[in-house]
């Protein structure tokens, strides 16, 4: 019964959002898409010990990867969502191979630069980066239905409480625990017979895979693609999300996280405030609760549970 929850709180996050007036339900697109970035994150940084500021640059790769092979190459979509996924999984796959001799500030800045690589694509790609600015997503249906912004938030939605689910499932699982040793003791594990090289590529590589999963939706829910959705700030706004929704590897804080600090700014437009909340957060997080929203949840749950 328990393995039945999960997806029954997924078909009816998905309900709610068709249900809901379009602004908000665009929102939940968007947040949907920011949930799946941040889970990757969340996956790399809490669960396999490994700093990542890049992102917004797979996000990138997602957005114009799959743009590229509709438009240029004129594949479906069919094919171009999987072929897209995949590319993003190879570019973290060979990330990975990198990151495995670095750690900390130097994997980070390994992961800067690639985003500053992905950017001279963006802006000088020729058509396929549309001549640097960007490019539109055509017109698309699923049997014959077309697709509709709407159809899109949800099925945006639909899509991110799917990846959350089966992340917090891969977390569970012997590769997630195998991660887990390595953030925790790398040498030990390696003790244990877990091989780092191959872990840490396969983390980099499923992170870099969803990310893109990330862009694919976002580039289909805004219509467009542009330089400057992908740059380092964006990829800063996703660690801080992660940070404030919990560090404890949970899946619950990369939904928590971006629910606080991109929806609840944006349906009540806060404008210029939203950095103010940024920053509030943040501190608030890393002297109140420095196990981020995910782990204050569990502490109150424990709490109320032993009265």
């Amino acid at each position: 019964m328990r393995s039945v929850v999960p997806w029954l709180l997924v078909a009816m996050a998905g309900l709610a959002v068709g249900l809901i007036d379009p602004y908000p339900r665009f929102l939940c697109g968007q947040l949907a898409v920011i949930v799946i970035a941040v889970t990757s994150l969340n996956l790399l940084a809490n669960v396999a010990g490994m700093l990542s500021l890049a992102s917004a640059a797979f996000m990138g790769l997602g957005g114009y990867g799959v743009l590229i092979f509709l438009t240029i190459y004129g594949f479906p979509l069919i094919l171009s969502v999987p072929l897209t996924i995949a590319t993003g999984w190879v570019f973290g796959w060979l990330m990975g191979l990198i990151a495995v001799r670095l750690s900390g500030i130097s994997l980070a800045i390994v992961t800067f630069g690639f985003i500053q690589v992905f950017q001279v694509f963006a802006k000088q790609g020729g058509a396929f980066s549309g001549d640097g600015y960007g490019l539109i997503t055509p017109a698309m249906a699923i049997a014959g239905h077309p697709l509709t912004p709407d159809l899109v938030a949800v099925g945006c939605a639909l899509t991110a409480g799917l990846v959350v689910v089966l992340t917090a499932a891969l977390t569970r699982s012997r590769i997630g625990r195998a991660w887990f040793a390595i953030k925790e003791n790398p040498i030990a594990a390696q003790m244990q017979g877990v091989n780092l090289l191959t872990m840490r590529a396969h983390a980099f590589a499923t992170a870099g895979a969803m990310a893109s999963l990330a862009g694919i939706l976002q580039a289909i829910l805004l219509g467009i693609t542009n330089p400057n959705l992908y740059t380092v700030d964006a990829s800063i706004s996703h660690l801080a999300m992660m940070v404030v929704g919990g560090s404890s590897g949970a899946v619950a804080g990369a939904v928590l996280g971006p629910a606080a600090l991109f929806f609840v700014p944006e349906y009540f437009d806060l404008g210029s405030y939203r950095e103010v909340l940024y920053g509030a957060a943040l501190l608030a997080t890393l002297a109140l609760a420095p196990r981020g929203l995910a782990g204050a949840w569990d502490y109150l749950v424990r709490r109320a549970t032993r009265c």
